[in-house]
């Protein structure tokens, strides 16, 4: 089961907290949520403060927000598997565009995440025989 997980491309959708470093309207938030539906996402690669140049680009198939006040919300992302979602919220530095930081331009962060559901994008991960007790 493992091995086949690995193998097969796949999504993941998140339940995150997002701060902000200063007030954001609810119409803004909104229509930077609604910006980042469907975007393909570039992210470049760095280490140690380094960029090295790689980019990773990736879907973002699902998001909506709920803007708890104005300095706080939560989020829930679905995105295909191989990206830091979290700098898709905060830019990372510029190093991810868009960003919902970049939209809002202000600083984002993100204070919990948490994975809530894989799936497999061409076929269920799932398979009755490959499942043992």
């Amino acid at each position: 089961m493992v091995d086949r997980v690995k193998q097969l491309p796949f999504r993941q959708t998140y339940h995150l907290t997002v701060t902000f470093s200063e007030p954001v309207l609810h119409r803004i938030f909104v229509d930077a949520v609604a910006k980042l539906e469907g975007e393909r996402v570039h992210q470049t690669s760095r280490q140690d403060g380094q960029l090295l140049g790689r980019e990773r680009i990736r879907t973002i198939h699902g998001i909506r927000g709920d803007l708890e006040s104005n300095w706080r919300a939560t989020v829930e992302l679905t995105v295909e598997a191989g990206i830091d979602v979290e700098s898709i919220l905060t830019g990372d530095d510029g190093t991810t565009e868009p960003s919902l930081a970049g939209l809002l331009g202000v600083d984002v962060s993100v204070p919990s995440q948490k994975i809530i559901a894989v799936e497999g994008t061409t076929e269920p991960f799932e398979l009755p025989e490959l499942l043992t007790e």
